[in-house]
């Protein structure tokens, strides 16, 4: 499997808020997770990733 996380700050207002992404794939299957006002991409998006290709119940 390869994935690469990403984060990008947005508004005007200290702190800035963040959106988080994960991106992944493996064979022919590739996969988003997009977080809206998260963290960082390994710590909000990776672990719905992980969740989603596992079956586990969050």
């Amino acid at each position: 499997m390869i994935a690469k996380t990403g984060t990008a700050e947005y508004g005007t207002t200290p702190p800035l808020k963040t959106h988080a992404w994960i991106i992944a794939a493996q064979g022919d299957l590739a996969v988003s997770v997009f977080v809206e006002d998260g963290d960082y991409g390994a710590v909000s998006g990776g672990p719905l990733l992980t969740a989603f290709l596992t079956g586990a119940a969050g």
